[in-house]
């Protein structure tokens, strides 16, 4: 079975044997992967996370809403408010990937959220949930 020009995949035990090689064609074929292993640091591949918060982006426009459109607006307008856009956000993950951290929260307000989950769980889901129904009563969404 031929594999398309420019292959997705999520690759398991990418560490050596069969699992390195696939990874190894599929790069040069230009694919995305999620490559997998107990320790790939020792070949100079690490985890990063990257958890911006808002910056503007055309995700809101490829968003499939049922019903009223108008639900995505708070979502279009903390996204233009952002402080930090595309590229200051692109430089952050740079920086901290040269760093060395795992996760590179960009966003002052996505540190602080961060934060508080970190050291209250229960008290950041209580307070997700609240935001949501305090949002969604706001936007006129029952």
């Amino acid at each position: 079975m031929p594999l398309p020009s420019a292959p997705r995949a999520v690759v398991i035990g990418a560490g050596s044997g069969l699992g390195r090689a696939l990874c190894q064609e599929l790069a040069q074929r230009g694919g995305r992967i999620v490559a997998s292993d107990i320790d790939l640091a020792d070949d100079g591949v690490g985890v990063r996370v990257l958890c911006p918060t808002f910056f503007q982006t055309n995700i809101v426009n490829a968003a499939c809403v049922d019903g009223d459109p108008s639900l995505l607006d708070p979502a279009r307008q903390s996204m233009a408010a952002a402080k930090l856009q595309a590229i200051a956000v692109a430089r952050f993950a740079l920086y901290g990937m040269a760093r060395g951290d795992v996760y590179i929260v960009p966003h002052a307000d996505g540190r602080w959220l961060w934060r508080l989950k970190r050291l209250h769980p229960a008290g950041f889901n209580r307070l997700g949930t609240k935001l949501l129904a305090w949002r969604a009563g706001r936007s006129g969404a029952a």
